[in-house]
């Protein structure tokens, strides 16, 4: 858009300096007496000076006006093709958007949801490890009051995942709340307190061996997973709302 605006506003400086040079020319020649020698063309000239003068006029307005017209275009024409790319834009955004989101579910099917050789799934195992709070326990170790679990770390860091791309705008917010919603806020909340001791370093962070105390704590651990079950219940909340207004209006 920035180039074709200056083309064409140095395509109408030309124009105008061409128009103007030409007149300043011609008037200097006459006035140099190079064309006293024909004296009824000098007579003639001299005569219709204001007549010429308003000759020069017209071409000077007529390029400002070319100059203005190629202006609009150019504007018309950048505005047009700035047009263009926001749309390639966004479809490549969407595209990509569904790309991600097919991605973490093949993930979530062949990975966490699969039942294995003993009947259950990573997130079923995970779940039971959560609801039982089977990961307190006696370690051995002063100071730490459980051990981490594989399938618990393994379902957070999947939907720690998914909250890192959407974070980042490469997901739709309805794409991964359709997707997710359910699953994603259920498992976040029923491990809240194996998060906090976890980035507390209250429990090992790993099964075995475990760790000796004292362990770091770091808080950024699953950090995008707390913005991204904010951005659900947002989702969710905005979704209640229109759901009831179509209700009241029936529609």
């Amino acid at each position: 858009m920035a180039v074709g605006l200056c083309i064409a506003i140095v395509a109408f400086l030309v124009v105008l300096a061409l128009v103007v040079g030409f007149w300043s020319s011609i008037s200097n020649w006459l006035s140099s007496g190079v064309i006293a020698f024909w004296p009824p063309l000098s007579s003639w000239l001299s005569s219709n000076a204001t007549a010429l003068v308003g000759v020069a006029a017209i071409a000077t307005a007529s390029a400002a006006v070319i100059g203005t017209v190629g202006l609009v275009f150019a504007a018309v024409g950048a505005f047009g093709v700035r047009k263009q790319i926001l749309l390639q834009r966004k479809i490549a955004y969407e595209q990509s958007a569904r790309e991600c989101l097919w991605r973490f579910t093949d993930q979530w099917r062949g990975d966490l949801a699969k039942k294995g050789s003993d009947g259950e799934s990573p997130h079923t195992r995970a779940m039971t490890v959560l609801t039982s709070v089977s990961w307190k326990q006696d370690v051995g170790v002063p100071g730490l009051i459980g051990a981490s679990n594989v399938d618990v770390i393994d379902v957070l860091n999947f939907f720690d995942g998914i909250a890192y791309m959407r974070r980042r705008q490469d997901m739709d917010q309805e794409l991964a709340w359709n997707a997710f919603y359910s699953i994603a806020v259920e498992f976040y909340e029923m491990s809240a307190d194996f998060r906090d001791a976890y980035r507390r370093g209250t429990i090992s962070r790993r099964q075995k061996p475990i760790d000796k105390p004292p362990i770091t704590s770091d808080m950024t651990i699953w950090e995008d997973l707390d913005w991204w079950a904010a951005d659900l219940a947002e989702c969710e909340a905005r979704k209640q709302i229109e759901s009831t207004a179509r209700r009241a209006s029936g529609s």
